[in-house]
């Protein structure tokens, strides 16, 4: 079986995505380099919400690189058929032409933009996102920092779903949480839900490879939307001001309420 890869360039998307590598498969990647993991702090903001910023990143790099390592595309997909594009090319008729020059018979995309136009139609009738959020609730970006702005951390999971044209929409095949537990910060929600999420990918591409019937949910509600110009850094004031980054631990008290999402669990 031929496997199409989608992939971003931060160690999160590369830790995931290697773990399928080492299934009984041909594997051949598109990497989409991303902006840096440490962005710069914005001018002209409070100085509360300079030092939140400062701490937030700096904190998710930490976190992340003791969790996933510090991976690099090149390394971690040495001697895969590959093609490097950034996101003014993700759409490219480079990348319709590296699609096209070999017969793909599953996809599978986790950390590279939207797909659409003729790349989206030259992907595999079966292929999937790996997305950080439960879809349709969390969609869009930065959908593992979301939960914790609405006060819900128990809403951080990730859902594998079909692509289509719009933004984490398609028919969902599965969703799962982390086990939250007392003394997380987001950063540690953010790794545990990879970590929990990357099992499920594996199995189901392991169903895949062997031809196991897969079953689907249709979304049925639009839910909510975020686009990266959504996020301000006074949104950080939650987490770490009302909070300090002891969400969780409220959460475990039963002082947030006892709401808990509705899962697709079909693997």
């Amino acid at each position: 079986m031929r496997v199409l890869l989608f992939s971003g360039s931060h160690s999160r998307h590369l830790f995931v995505l290697s773990k399928l590598l080492q299934l009984d498969a041909d594997f051949r990647v598109v990497v989409m380099e991303r902006e840096s993991v440490m962005p710069e702090i914005p001018k002209n903001i409070a100085s509360r919400d300079r030092s939140n910023f400062d701490l937030h990143f700096k904190n998710r790099l930490e976190t992340e690189s003791a969790a996933f390592g510090e991976l690099t595309f090149r390394s971690t997909y040495s001697g895969i058929d590959m093609t490097v594009c950034n996101s003014k090319t993700l759409n490219s008729k480079e990348t319709v032409d590296f699609v096209k020059r070999e017969t793909n018979d599953v996809c599978i995309v986790f950390g590279s933009d939207l797909i659409n136009g003729d790349l989206l139609q030259s992907l595999p009738t079966l292929s999937l996102n790996f997305h950080l959020g439960l879809s349709p609730w969390y969609k869009g970006s930065a959908t593992l920092f979301w939960p914790f702005f609405f006060m819900e951390p128990q809403c951080a999971g990730i859902t594998i779903h079909k692509i289509v044209a719009a933004a984490d929409a398609g028919e969902i095949l599965h969703q799962s949480v982390p086990i939250l537990k007392t003394g997380m910060g987001i950063h540690d929600v953010g790794v545990a839900t990879v970590l929990q999420g990357v099992n499920d990918l594996v199995s189901a591409l392991k169903k895949i490879i062997v031809g196991t019937p897969l079953n689907f949910t249709t979304q049925r509600t639009l839910g909510r939307l975020f686009l990266t110009r959504d996020f301000e850094p006074h949104h950080l004031r939650i987490n770490y001001d009302l909070f300090n980054d002891r969400m969780v631990d409220q959460y475990l008290s039963g002082q947030l309420g006892n709401k808990t999402p509705k899962l697709i669990a079909n693997l």
